[in-house]
């Protein structure tokens, strides 16, 4: 049994063909589109993003039974003391410990330290005080958290395929544009007559914007730099469309 979630092919390859070689009737696709993640208000919220940036072909559906989730922006100092008193308090209701919470950074909040790699985010949880497992640091992602009070941190290009209770993105904009500025592509994917480079770009960084987007089972908190960014503009409109969906916080 293989699953292969084409919904998030970003790769600059073709898709595998996973049926090469069989005899015909000896395999069976079968296509799932219900969240099994995602509770199902996250689910539909996260689905309203994916019309609001023209995403093509995204068919996630939410499971009912699977009530509840919630989605929360954060707009400037994503380190606020407000911020994180609210997700303990998120937390600890849930029955959650720091374990249970995936952090996703931008290339642009690591920084190297000596022969170490090390996230803004981990610098400054350190330094109130906390445990963290920075797996921007190659070394330190060689080996699995050991604590339940450790919490997980990952650049974005390494958070496909993991999960968390609590799923905050930071950066959300940056890493948007950083994906567009560096967008990948086959060279069959150029040598096509009808490839446009700009456009491309834009669809690849938009593709990429859904995998940290579904990461988070009950809370997902998308922290922005610049709230006239394009993603910045994307949540505005949602937050307008969908008042009920989205809370909008804002720290200096």
């Amino acid at each position: 049994m293989i699953a292969d979630g084409v919904d998030q092919f970003v790769r600059g390859v073709s898709r595998i063909d996973w049926r090469e070689g069989l005899p015909q009737g000896e395999s069976q696709v079968v296509s799932l589109s219900k969240s099994l993640r995602l509770k199902s208000a996250l689910c539909e919220t996260v689905g309203h993003f994916a019309q609001q940036i023209e995403f093509e072909n995204w068919n996630l559906e939410p499971e009912q039974e699977a009530h509840g989730g919630r989605v929360v922006v954060i707009e400037g100092n994503v380190f606020s003391d407000g911020f994180h008193r609210r997700l303990a308090e998120i937390a600890r209701a849930d029955g959650n410990k720091p374990i249970d919470m995936l952090i996703c950074v931008p290339p642009t909040w690591v920084k190297s330290n000596g022969r170490r790699r090390e996230s803004t985010v981990a610098r400054q949880y350190i330094e109130w005080g906390l445990e963290v497992w920075d797996g921007v640091d190659s070394d330190e992602r060689n080996d699995f958290p050991t604590s339940l009070n450790q919490f997980r941190i990952v650049q974005y290009e390494s958070c496909r395929g993991l999960e968390g209770w609590v799923v905050i993105n930071c950066g959300l904009d940056e890493f948007f544009e950083c994906k567009k500025s560096n967008a990948e592509f086959s060279d069959d994917s150029r040598m096509d007559i009808f490839f446009e480079e700009e456009a491309a770009s834009l669809d690849y960084a938009k593709k990429w914007l859904m995998i940290p987007l579904t990461r988070a089972i009950d809370t997902l908190v998308l922290h922005i730099s610049d709230p006239t960014s394009y993603v910045g503009g994307v949540l505005r409109e949602l937050k307008r469309r969908f008042p009920d969906e989205i809370e909008w916080m804002e720290f200096e």
